[in-house]
């Protein structure tokens, strides 16, 4: 039997943007930077990309303690 995470827990891009107060022009220039360490997201039909929003909260809390996400 397949699992699958509920979709409560993936974000979409606004909610990332909204989620972080940045733009999405800035949601995208993080996606590139490679030392950034934001988290990537996963495709979820041709046209759509999720978030993990766990995922994004740690990337997010790390940045405020200086600590690498996990």
């Amino acid at each position: 039997m397949k699992t699958t995470t509920p979709t409560t827990d993936l974000a979409r891009v606004p909610d990332v943007c909204l989620l972080l107060g940045i733009s999405r022009t800035t949601l995208y220039e993080l996606l590139k930077d490679p030392n950034a360490g934001f988290p990537r997201p996963y495709r979820v039909s041709k046209r759509a990309v999720r978030f993990h929003r766990d995922e994004v909260v740690a990337w997010r809390e790390s940045r405020r303690t200086g600590k690498p996400a996990a």
